[in-house]
């Protein structure tokens, strides 16, 4: 930007408005025909002012503002470039130190309170590179090559100013201390910032305090909030006075009323309740129930143990888990579970604790109709806008590699619990005999449904113009790839041999960037159908029970049939689950003076079966799963 030298007219001018520098000859203006909007201010240093911007009753030390930017009753603005079109007013101090982190470096002591598991944030940081750096810690070189990736980061956007960007609101804030602003962000009577980064459209609100933190686009740190050694991701979400320590909270994130300290949350983790502590836990995808609450108490040397609830989990009110455990997928956890449980084996299972004893009613999570609820609202809940990167990378699928291994290892555990009673004495919860067989049953209907669906996408995919090859069906992008073995990492699932590769580069030191690093992990995720494909076809023999090495298109055909079936009796089971809802037991309370008139109410203020959102949605899903059956044998049916 070109500035000029004020003219002796123009200094004379601003003295007479009350304005006062301490170098005239430092004062420099863009060239422009409106006049100087000056009242009242006090100028320091080297400050250079933007056309058509006004600016009153302030200190202006060392800084540039920008062009069309009202700054009114600030007590002292130091140290920043100010963009365009911004508005700062009736504010204490705004003051960056040179070359100041803006909370790039910032240690958070995730999982382990104890430091164990120290994870460094950085604006670009990704749940994917946080996982790495916090779980992966048998990889010493790995995590000295990550924390060099976020320095060189550090390094490289370091800066003499502070920096405010475009169309930034400040105003009735106490204090504001090394702390970058992105594009088109709100900040509104907080209290203090510092040490921090704010990234394009983010908020913060009335009585806010932060320190040492780091905010991604659109992420919002609501009324009364508390953040220290805080990492916020994109479209997330802190509100009505909730406290967080070391904790890192990714994408989609919602939380509210509660507190957390050395939080790992993944994508969609929510809680709102204000009794609800999540503490030393490793989440995604998760909901907490009122009470909620975890414990890393039981220690001789100092709280060091971690708990994970893998992803979808979700906790009944007052629940309680005493670390370190670990609870498999799309797990409802009701009670109290004092005995360190691993349930991690089975997926979408109820976990009732009571005196001391967790008892697994394994898959019955797999009959609901909120799981499905959850599935479909996830997607939709991305709040993350595409003018910006997305940096964490989420699978939205309910049955992935990851989990269908899962079900494979606990149908492997049930049947062991039931055939051998010194192992089943060892495992830290009890199952009861005829809930065995229910699971194993459960688990083998996801199998098939899960591995018929990919089949049958795949076909649809390939055989569009109405031909199709047993040989093209069956070869893969990603031949030659590990796929025996996946990962959830925070919301991405991937093959662990691919994941374990790109560890293996990033610990060498073959990666110039964290871009770069970035740029690789948005590659595993958009290989993943690739992946997806590679694994299911390895199996698609085993999970349907044909064991001949070499599948025909008469046996597509016949999985087709039977994942159809499959399909049809997930959506009776979800819708069944849905109408518990309509049940005459649910009408109580309503008609309350005009008994006779419940169901009336009941109808009016609940609606019916048959227009309900919920259950209509559910058989949409299914319904659209028969047709791609259908299409895909028509496909096979004309070869």
């Amino acid at each position: 930007m070109a500035y000029r030298a004020l003219t002796q007219e123009e200094i004379e001018i601003l003295q007479y408005k009350g304005c006062h520098a301490t170098d005239w000859s430092l004062v420099r203006v863009e060239p422009s025909k409106a006049g100087l909007q000056l009242k009242r201010v006090r100028l320091i240093g080297e400050v250079n002012l933007g056309a058509e911007c006004r600016v009153s009753d302030t200190t202006v030390v060392s800084s540039t503002i920008g062009q069309r930017t009202v700054v009114q009753n600030v007590e002292r603005l130091q140290n920043y470039v100010v963009g365009n079109d911004c508005h700062i007013y009736n504010c204490g101090s705004i003051v960056a130190s040179e070359y100041a982190p803006m909370g790039c470096g910032t240690t958070v002591d995730v999982l382990d309170e104890t430091g164990g598991r120290q994870t460094v944030i950085c604006p670009e940081l990704s749940a994917q590179m946080a996982y790495m750096m916090a779980f992966y810690r048998h990889n010493p070189a790995l995590t000295r090559g990550l924390v060099s990736l976020v320095e060189a980061w550090g390094k490289e956007h370091s800066e003499r100013q502070g920096r405010i960007g475009d169309g930034v609101t400040i105003s009735y804030v106490t204090a504001i201390d090394d702390v970058n602003i992105g594009d088109r962000s709100v900040i509104r009577s907080a209290v203090k910032l510092q040490n921090g980064t704010l990234g394009a459209e983010t908020q913060v609100l009335e009585n806010v305090s932060a320190a040492d933190f780091i905010l991604s686009s659109q992420a919002t740190l609501g009324t009364t909030c508390v953040a220290k050694h805080v990492f916020l991701g994109q479209a997330a979400r802190l509100g009505n006075g909730f406290v967080a320590h070391n904790s890192l909270i990714f994408a989609n994130s919602v939380l509210e009323c509660g507190e957390t300290d050395a939080l790992f949350a993944g994508p969609h983790t929510v809680s709102f309740h204000r009794s609800t502590l999540l503490i030393a836990a490793a989440l995604s995808f998760f909901n907490a129930g009122s009470g909620t609450n975890q414990s890393n108490h039981y220690y001789c040397t100092g709280p060091v143990h971690h708990g994970i609830m893998e992803r979808g989990c979700k906790t009944g009110s007052n629940s309680y888990v005493k670390w370190p455990a670990r609870l498999g997928q799309f797990s409802v956890v009701i009670g109290s579970h004092i005995n360190h449980p691993d349930t991690s084996r089975l997926p979408f299972s109820y976990l009732f604790g009571n005196d001391g004893v967790t008892t697994v009613v394994p898959a019955a999570n797999m009959k609901t109709c909120g799981i499905m609820r959850d599935v479909l609202k996830w997607r939709g809940r991305d709040g993350r806008s595409d003018a910006y990167p997305r940096l964490d990378c989420i699978c939205y699928d309910e049955f992935t590699p990851y989990n269908a291994e899962k079900m494979f290892q606990g149908i492997a555990q049930l049947q062991r619990i039931r055939d051998d009673e010194d192992y089943a004495r060892k495992v830290n919860f009890t199952v009861s005999p005829w809930r065995i067989t229910e699971g194993i049953r459960l688990y083998r209907l996801g199998l098939r449904y899960f591995f018929g669906k990919v089949l049958a996408e795949r076909i649809n995919a390939i055989g569009q113009d109405g031909k199709l090859s047993l040989e093209a069906l069956m070869q893969s992008d990603a031949e030659g790839a590990d796929v025996s073995i996946w990962v959830d990492m925070a919301g991405m699932i991937a093959p662990r041999s691919v994941v374990d590769e790109l560890c293996d580069r990033i610990a060498k030191g073959e990666l110039p960037s964290l871009s770069a690093l970035g740029d690789e992990l948005r590659g595993i995720h958009q290989r993943y159908e690739a992946y997806r494909w590679l694994y299911v076809r390895e199996r698609l023999g085993t999970v349907f029970g044909l064991m001949r090495r070499e599948l025909t298109l008469e046996d597509i055909a016949l999985i087709l049939r039977q994942w159809t079936e499959a399909a049809r009796e997930l959506c009776q089971l979800r819708s069944t689950d849905a109408l518990k809802d309509f049940a005459p037991d649910m009408c109580v309370g309503f008609g309350i003076d005009h008994p006779e008139l419940a169901q009336a109410d009941f109808e009016n203020a609940r609606g019916r079966v048959s227009d309900n959102p919920h259950i209509g949605a559910i058989r949409s899903y299914y319904a659209a799963d028969e047709q791609r059956a259908r299409q895909a044998l028509q496909v096979i049916a004309a070869q």
